[in-house]
């Protein structure tokens, strides 16, 4: 069965179509083993270090059905569910539900974290992490050091 390029494309973009529509509208309430939380650090393609309201830090996967077509950025928010990994022990805590688009719709319900709801507390969040990574950054020896001379006199 050979598929034309463009009935291909038109199936892609009711794919993405769909995914927009699972993230973008956001559910009437939350299973106990969902947590909104916002996203610290990205570790690799798949995997991001989210902050939970009550402080807990947990590393999620990203799925592959989100995977090169939905992008998560640092300081955004995600849906995790923590009920597939409660049991196993592994360095991986948390799958990623839910990739939140529409911020302004999901600040609006009942299950929203009350410390997510300040726009400032997110940036500090982010800020604090930075800062401590900074200061536990050891200094590159293999750099070249420049010394600049300046002298005022004319020759």
């Amino acid at each position: 069965m050979h598929f034309g390029l463009n009935v291909i494309k038109k199936m892609l973009k009711k794919k993405i179509q769909k995914l927009g529509q699972i993230t973008i509208n956001p559910p009437d309430e939350l299973s106990d083993s969902q947590k909104i939380a916002c996203v610290v650090e990205i570790k690799d393609h798949d995997l991001y270090l989210c902050k939970t309201a009550n402080g807990e830090t947990l590393l999620a996967e990203l799925p592959p059905r989100f995977r090169c077509k939905i992008w998560v950025r640092r300081g955004g928010f995600v849906v995790l569910n923590t009920q597939t990994f409660d049991k196993k022990e592994c360095k991986i805590q948390a799958e990623i539900s839910i990739v939140i688009q529409n911020e302004k719709a999901w600040r609006k319900k009942k299950y929203w974290p009350d410390i997510f709801k300040d726009v400032d507390t997110i940036s500090n969040v982010t800020t604090a992490f930075e800062t401590t990574l900074d200061d536990n950054l050891i200094e590159n020896p293999n750099q070249r050091q420049i010394y600049v001379e300046s002298s005022d006199s004319d020759i």
